[in-house]
């Protein structure tokens, strides 16, 4: 399932809901109210994952919030990277292969792989982004969306 969740699950749920549910909103939209059109795709990747209520009962709710919350992450991922699809699908696998090991090993693996991933995720942001800050301060230009 590891392999599965790099190869197969994070491409193709990235290709769905980030690439043609969000892609196609922000093309519909001209890119206005990205961060509205990502709250709704998230929404809809939340609810892709319904299941989880007949599975979690009313413990889905903590399942749901945080599908949202990811599906939220990997749509600004796409957004801030121009619309690149590969960024999203690595990040998507890693996160589902760390589930997964969690399930296969102890719980506790599964939470410090998904830990030590997001701490990775925030030291290697903080640079890209107080550089792209100080490159739009320069250039005295904003952000433009791709779409």
């Amino acid at each position: 399932m590891v392999a599965a969740s790099f190869l197969v699950v994070g491409p193709a749920e990235e290709y769905l809901f980030r690439g043609f549910v969000y892609g196609g909103l922000l093309n519909i939209l001209k890119g206005r109210h990205w961060f509205s059109l990502a709250f709704i795709s998230s929404l809809l990747f939340a609810a892709a994952h319904l299941y989880y209520a007949f599975v979690y009962g009313i413990a889905s709710l903590v399942q749901f919030a945080d599908l949202v919350t990811f599906g939220m992450a990997m749509a600004a991922t796409y957004y801030l990277s121009g619309g690149n699809l590969l960024m999203p699908a690595m990040i998507h696998g890693a996160y589902d292969a760390a589930g997964f090991i969690g399930v296969a090993t102890s719980p506790e693996a599964g939470l410090f792989l998904r830990g030590l991933m997001m701490l990775i995720g925030i030291v290697a942001s903080i640079p890209l982004l107080v550089q792209e800050v100080r490159k739009r301060r320069a250039s005295g230009r904003r952000f433009t969306s791709p779409y």
